[in-house]
């Protein structure tokens, strides 16, 4: 944990050595629109909109996606087996009619 922390710390301090420590604008991608249509309101919403539709074809789409959701929709042993001791726990506590 303590060296995560110090290797953080040195490449945080060779970035600051190297590119200095003052705000720099980020340099224009396409130098497409100005105003509202400014690539710095649009191109975070298409980045967002490609990273969606790429993830969604990851899931759906190929081995590894599904061994994802598989993996995320199994229950494992504990709690299934903890799951059929709630309901037959509340199958002998409740009273006949």
């Amino acid at each position: 944990m303590l060296s995560t922390l110090a290797l953080a710390l040195m490449i945080q301090q060779v970035a600051a050595i190297k590119w200095g420590t003052e705000p720099q604008p980020f340099p224009r991608l396409i130098g497409l629109g100005s105003g509202v249509w400014d690539e710095k309101f649009w191109l975070p919403v298409v980045a967002c909109a490609i990273t969606i539709v790429g993830l969604e074809y990851l899931y759906r789409r190929t081995l590894v996606g599904r061994a994802f959701v598989a993996i995320a929709e199994d229950i494992s042993p504990r709690a299934r087996s903890a799951c059929r001791s709630e309901i037959f726990a509340s199958r002998v506590t409740r009273s006949p009619a």
